[in-house]
């Protein structure tokens, strides 16, 4: 994948936290009884280890370290052009709070259904991985060229190309086929799609980068049903 960009080197705190994510897949790779300490899972969050934290650490710990590395490199494009367009701090803040809410609606998700239904499954779900954030990235990057797309070159051989308006519809597509249909494993696709809405809440009503501007961007082509492709509206 090619993004247009002037300079060719990550920003600082893209790098670190693309550094970060695959360190942290690492370790729960060579210590495998962190996991559950690091991935969200409800049982021992409330229950057992009483490991309260793995709801914020599931959002940044990758289970494989193929997904960490596909994650990072996600985060990398991203960075590209986020960080420079916005400023380190703001970008950071967008990725803390991104992830912190998406995982804390994902837990109370999973919860809900678990007293709802009463089936233990529920509780035994292990969420894990930066598929949220990454989701949110595709949103920030379609607000950046809103009115003026680009064209993000996903095979240059066969010349397929993907505008930026189509980002966070073909992210949720291919989340879906990955998660839910090839691996038939969903529990990690509620984050996904918290990773995506509160991403577009965040840049939608609360975001300010202009002290002279009021927070958030109103325009209408940035609607949250404007963020998906014609057919996944």
């Amino acid at each position: 994948m090619q993004v247009e960009t002037k300079n060719s080197s990550p920003p600082i705190v893209t790098t670190l936290l693309a550094i970060f994510i695959v360190i942290f897949s690492i370790i729960g790779y060579i210590l495998p009884d962190v996991h559950v300490k690091f991935a969200m899972i409800p049982g021992s969050t409330l229950s057992g280890g009483f490991y309260f934290w793995n709801v914020l650490t599931g959002g940044y710990y990758e289970p494989n370290i193929l997904g960490a590395i596909l994650s990072s490199f996600g985060l990398l494009v991203g960075g590209f052009v986020l960080e420079r367009a916005w400023g380190s701090m703001a970008f950071l803040r967008f990725i803390v709070i991104v992830n912190a809410v998406s995982c804390l609606l994902t837990f109370f998700l999973v919860m809900g259904c678990f007293m709802i239904t009463h089936d233990q499954s529920f509780l035994l779900a292990h969420v894990a991985g930066f598929k949220g954030v990454i989701g949110a990235l595709t949103i920030a990057v379609k607000q950046l060229y809103l009115d003026s797309p680009k064209r993000i070159i996903i095979h240059p051989k066969f010349l397929f190309t993907l505008s930026t308006q189509h980002l966070p519809g073909a992210y949720l597509l291919t989340s879906f086929i990955e998660e839910c249909i090839i691996e038939r494993n969903s529990e990690e696709f509620p984050l996904t799609i918290c990773g995506l809405w509160v991403g577009w809440v965040y840049l939608r009503f609360y975001q300010k980068l202009n002290n002279s501007l009021p927070p958030g961007d109103n325009r209408e082509n940035f609607s949250f049903h404007n963020q998906f492709a014609t057919p996944l509206k």
